[in-house]
This record gives structure tokens, sequence and C-alpha cells, in this order.
């Protein structure tokens, strides 16, 4: 008898042993937002967008739904989140803040695969490093810009990046490259509605 109950008192043991790691993974596990924690990411969302309050009380909102969205893992938020947040930076003009949230934003798109976020995180970096005067790292931008929306057959997408480009090529003095792209953006966007987009570049090519 004590033979068999040393042995029971052993396997019990090492079963609570083996099912240790799996009742830690369980008790680890991750729970879902309730719909008063969802209320409350989406208002501290919208109190960002307010444009009653001041930059610096937005700034603090949107920082709670992007802690809140990355805690539960809500996408939709998180993407927004992050583009509210390099626009706020943006306004206050910190554009070193802006590109560093705008590069959390582009890493977040590309795990997931998300070619929307990817180019509008990639025009958002061109647009702060023009904004920094730092026109060739901005060009770069664009242009990966607007190979994702070539690639998915984005005509406005594109052709609005190949404006940005050709205004820093004439901004740097090439003005015969400024053309050739001018030109290449309007086979996208001549036959759309982007009446500003087409004007733009119509400036560029026929400029004397």
């Amino acid at each position: 008898m004590n033979s068999g109950g040393t042995y029971i008192r052993i396997w019990l043991f090492l079963g609570m042993v083996l099912l240790n790691p799996f009742t830690t993974l369980y008790s680890q596990k991750t729970t879902s937002p309730t719909p008063e924690q969802l209320d409350s990411l989406y208002h501290y969302y919208d109190l960002s967008k307010a444009d009653s309050l001041t930059l610096p009380k937005r700034l603090s909102y949107v920082t709670q739904s992007l802690a809140l969205a990355k805690k539960w893992k809500h996408d939709s938020i998180w993407y927004n989140s992050l583009m509210q947040k390099t626009f706020l930076f943006g306004k206050q003009k910190q554009y070193d803040s802006a590109i560093a949230y705008t590069q959390q934003l582009y890493d977040l798109a590309k795990a997931n695969r998300d070619t929307l976020y990817l180019k509008k995180a990639l025009k958002k970096l061109g647009l702060y490093y023009k904004r920094k005067n730092q026109l060739k790292e901005a060009f770069q931008y664009y242009n990966e810009s607007f190979k994702i929306a070539r690639l998915n057959n984005d005509s406005i997408w594109a052709g609005n990046n190949l404006l940005y480009m050709a205004n820093i090529q004439n901004s740097l003095g090439d003005y015969s490259g400024c053309k050739v792209t001018a030109t290449e953006g309007l086979q996208f966007v001549e036959k759309t509605s982007d009446l500003r987009c087409i004007a733009g570049l119509y400036h560029i090519c026929f400029k004397s």
C-alpha cells in the first residue's frame, strides 16, 4: 500500500509540473475589452480630434487611446491613433516626433501586410522630411509610396506622389527631371477627377 501510495503521489506531482506551463499560459491570456472599456477607447480618440481643445490636451488624449489600442490589439484605432498623433505633432512643428510615430505606423502596417497604411506612412514620412528641408530623403519616401500605389493600380495616389516628387526635383534644380516625373504623373491622373493634381502636373510640364 505504501509503495502504491508513493507512486500515486509521484504521478500527481509530475502531472502538476507538466500542467503548470499550460496553466501559466492560460492565466496570461489577454482578455478582450469590455463594452465600457471600448467606449473609453473611442472616447479618448474622439477627444483627440476635438478642435476646441488645445494641441497638448489632444496629444494627451491620443496617447491614451493609443495605449489602450495597443493593449487590446484594436488595429483600426491603433492605426488611427498613430495617424492622429503624427498629425498633431506635425501641427506643432515637432517633426522629429512626427517621424518617430510615423515609423511606428509603418512598422505596424508592414507587420500586418497592410498596403493602404504602408503607403500612407511613407507619404507622411515624405511630408515631414520635406518640412525639415531634407528633400532627398523626402523624395525617396514619396517614391516608395508611389511604387506601392502603382502596384495597387491606385492612379490618384500614384499621381499625387509623382507631383510631390516633381516639386522636390524642381526645388533641387533638376528641371528636366521634374518635367519627366510630372509627365509620368499625368499618365496616371489625366482621366481621373483629381483636378488639383492634374493642374499641378500640367503647370510643371508646360511652364517656361
